[in-house]
C-alpha cells in the first residue's frame, strides 16, 4: 500500500504516554507494515535496524501495540485497513468487469441488428461482397509494389542504359525482357549495346530482328557505333557486316573506318 488513512485523533490517543523517539519509532513500524502489507517479522534487533531505532524501544512497542502469532507481530488496526483496501480494490475490479461485459454485449447486439437490416435490403448477389459493419472500421491501406531498378548491363554505358529506360516510359525492366532484346540483337548481327542504342534512338521499348530489315541504320548511326568502339566500349562482334547499303560509295570503303 502506498496510501492509508492516518487518523490523527486515534494516533494521539494511543501514543499519549510515548515520548518523541518512541512515537517516531512506532510510526515507522506502522509505515513498514503498510508498505509490506504483512505483519512485522524477525528478531527485535532486525526490526530496530529497519526502523532506525534501538532494540529496547522496539521490544516495548511490540509488547504494547502488537500481538505475537506464529513468529510474526500482528497489528489489529493495520490488518483492518489492509483488508478494507483489498475489499475496495476487488469491488472496483468487479464493477469495471461488469461494465465492460455490458458494453461488449451491447456492441455485439448492435452489430447483429445492423447486419440484419443490411441483409434485408441488399440483393443476395451483393450480400456476399459486403464487409461487416463496425463502429470503428479499420481503413483499407493500399500498398504500392515497387520493382527494384536493374543495374546497367555489362558492356553498356550508363548514359545509354538511362536513355533506354526513359524510352520504356515506366514499363518494368526485367532480366527476361533484357535477354529477349539481346537475343534479337544477336539475330540482327548487333551487340546488346548496339541493340539498345537503336531502341533509344527510335523510341522502341523492345526489339525484333525483323524490324531492322525494313529500317536500315543510317550512315550517321554507323559512325556513332564506330566512335563508341574507338573510345573504349569495345568492338561490336559482327557489326562490320551489320547492313549493306545501296550507295556504291559506302560499299567501296572499309567498314572499320567509320
Amino acid at each position: 500500500m502506498q496510501y492509508y488513512k492516518h487518523h490523527i485523533g486515534d494516533f494521539i490517543k494511543d501514543t499519549s504516554n510515548l515520548d518523541d523517539h518512541q512515537s517516531m519509532t512506532y510510526l515507522r513500524m506502522l509505515w513498514k507494515y503498510y508498505l509490506d502489507e504483512a505483519p512485522l517479522s524477525g528478531l527485535c534487533e532486525d526490526i530496530a535496524f529497519t526502523v532506525r531505532s534501538d532494540e529496547k524501544t522496539v521490544r516495548t512497542l511490540l509488547k504494547h501495540f502488537f500481538i505475537s502469532r506464529d513468529g510474526a507481530w500482528i497489528h489489529i488496526r493495520c490488518e483492518r485497513e489492509i483488508k478494507g483496501f483489498y475489499d475496495k480494490s476487488e469491488k472496483a475490479r468487479a464493477s469495471a468487469k461488469s461494465r465492460w461485459d455490458a458494453n461488449t454485449m451491447q456492441t455485439q447486439c448492435e452489430r447483429i441488428a445492423n447486419a440484419s437490416k443490411i441483409d434485408a435490403n441488399v440483393p443476395k448477389s451483393d450480400a456476399d461482397c459486403m464487409l461487416p459493419i463496425t463502429h470503428n472500421p479499420l481503413p483499407i491501406i493500399k500498398t504500392k509494389t515497387t520493382t527494384a531498378k536493374m543495374p546497367t548491363p555489362d558492356g553498356v554505358s550508363p548514359e545509354l542504359w538511362s536513355d533506354y529506360l526513359s524510352v520504356r516510359k515506366g514499363k518494368p525492366m526485367t532480366q527476361t525482357a533484357l535477354n529477349g532484346i539481346a537475343r534479337e540483337a544477336t539475330k540482327a548481327g548487333l551487340s546488346l549495346e548496339a541493340g539498345l542504342r537503336v531502341c533509344a534512338e527510335r523510341g522502341w521499348s523492345g526489339l525484333k530482328a525483323e524490324w531492322l530489315d525494313d529500317k536500315k541504320l543510317t550512315v550517321h548511326q554507323q559512325q556513332m557505333q564506330a566512335s563508341a568502339r574507338t573510345i573504349g566500349f569495345g568492338r561490336t562482334p559482327g557489326y562490320e557486316t551489320l547492313h549493306t547499303f545501296d550507295n556504291p560509295q559506302l560499299e567501296s570503303h572499309d567498314h572499320d573506318n567509320f
